[in-house]
C-alpha cells in the first residue's frame, strides 16, 4: 500500500510539473502537455518539398494543405505527411506570392493570392471553383495585399474574413465572394487599429452572436481581438522575448476550446493563450523551429506548423509522459 501511495504521488508530481501557475479557468482548459512529434519536407520543388511554406490549413478529414509560396502552389498531404496532390497553376492562373489559406464554409479552400490582389476558392479535390479580386467592388472595397483569410461556417452559409496587409483593413464577404462590410481606415499603433496584419482566425463559442476574430497584428507585435461585427475588443502583447511578448507574430489559430495559438516568428516559437490573452505555454526552442510563419489545429488536436526556415511542416501533439498502470505492475 505504501508503495502504491508513493507511486501515485510521483505521478501527481509529474503531471503537476506540466502546469503553470497561477491558473485561470480558461488557461487550465488550454493547457495540454504538447511536444514535438514528427515533421516532413525539405528544400526543393519536387512533390513533398518546399520553398518557403508560409501557411497551413487542416480540413475535417485531417488532410493538411500547405501554401508553398516560392513554388507558387498549394500542396495537400495526409496527417502523416504523405503527398496527395498539388494545385495552383491550372488554366494559366498561376499564383503569385500566395499566403493565407483556410478551410471555409462547405469545405472550400480559400487562398490569399497576394500579389494578384485576389482570393481564390478551391474544392477539396484542388479544383478551382471561384474567387474575387481587387476591382470587383469598385470604390466600395479594395484588395491591395490580401494576406490572411478565415472562414466561419454555419450550415455551409458562413462568412469569409480577409485581412489586407497594405490597407490594414478587415473585410467580410459571403462565401460566394459578395462583399458585406469592412473595418479600418488606416495603419496605426492606436489600440483599435492595425499595422501590417498577416493573419486572422475565428472562434464561434455558443451561438452565431458569440463569434470572435483574432488578428496577428504583425506591425504592432500584438494580437487584436474583435467581435463578429468587427468591433474592436482588446489587444495583448508587445515587442520582446518574454512570455506573452512577440517579435513578428505572423499567424494565429484557435482550437475547439477557444484557445489561441500564435506563430511568434521572430522568436522561433509558438505561444499559446486563452481567449482573453492570458499566457498558457510555449513550444519550440532547442532548434525545433526556425521562423515559423503558419499554423493550424487539426481534428486530432495536433498543431501543424509551417516551419518556414527549415522548409518543412512540423507537428506537435499531446505527449503522454506517464502511464499509471505501467507503474503499478
Amino acid at each position: 500500500m505504501y508503495k502504491i501511495l508513493v507511486l501515485l504521488f510521483v505521478a501527481w508530481a509529474a503531471i503537476a510539473s506540466d502546469i503553470q501557475y497561477p491558473l485561470t479557468i480558461a488557461s487550465d482548459t488550454c493547457h495540454r502537455p504538447l511536444g514535438f512529434s514528427y515533421a516532413w519536407g525539405s528544400f526543393g520543388d519536387e512533390p513533398g518539398q518546399f520553398k518557403n511554406p508560409v501557411a497551413v490549413a487542416v480540413d475535417r478529414d485531417g488532410n493538411v494543405h500547405v501554401t508553398d509560396r516560392e513554388n507558387r502552389r498549394i500542396q495537400t498531404f495526409t496527417p502523416q505527411g504523405q503527398y496527395l496532390l498539388e494545385y495552383g497553376n491550372e488554366d494559366n492562373r498561376v499564383m503569385l506570392n500566395p499566403n493565407g489559406i483556410e478551410v471555409g464554409p462547405s469545405g472550400f479552400l480559400y487562398i490569399a493570392d497576394t500579389d494578384q490582389h485576389r482570393i481564390l476558392r478551391y474544392n477539396a479535390a484542388g479544383q478551382l471553383s471561384g474567387g474575387w479580386q481587387d476591382g470587383d467592388g469598385g470604390d466600395r472595397w479594395r484588395l491591395r495585399e490580401p494576406w490572411g483569410v478565415a472562414g466561419w461556417d454555419e450550415g455551409g452559409t458562413g462568412n469569409v474574413y480577409v485581412v489586407d496587409h497594405l490597407t490594414c483593413q478587415i473585410l467580410r464577404f459571403q462565401n460566394s465572394g459578395q462583399f458585406i462590410d469592412l473595418w479600418g481606415s488606416s495603419c496605426s499603433s492606436a489600440d483599435w487599429l492595425l499595422s501590417a496584419p498577416q493573419d486572422i482566425a475565428t472562434y464561434a463559442q455558443h451561438s452565431p452572436f458569440d463569434i470572435y476574430l483574432y488578428i496577428a497584428d504583425t506591425g504592432n507585435d500584438r494580437i487584436a481581438k474583435y467581435d463578429y461585427r468587427l468591433n474592436w475588443l482588446k489587444n495583448w502583447g508587445t515587442s520582446g522575448i518574454a512570455d506573452g511578448e512577440f517579435k513578428e507574430p505572423s499567424s494565429v489559430a484557435t482550437d475547439k476550446n477557444g484557445c489561441v495559438y500564435v506563430a511568434d516568428s521572430g522568436n522561433n516559437r509558438i505561444q499559446i493563450f486563452d481567449g482573453e490573452g492570458n499566457f498558457v505555454a510555449k513550444l519550440g526552442g532547442a532548434g525545433e523551429l526556425t521562423t515559423p510563419r503558419g499554423l493550424a489545429i487539426g481534428p486530432d488536436s495536433c498543431i501543424y506548423v509551417a516551419d518556414t526556415g527549415n522548409q518543412r511542416i512540423a507537428v506537435f501533439c499531446q505527449q503522454h509522459r506517464l502511464y499509471l498502470p505501467n507503474l503499478l505492475r
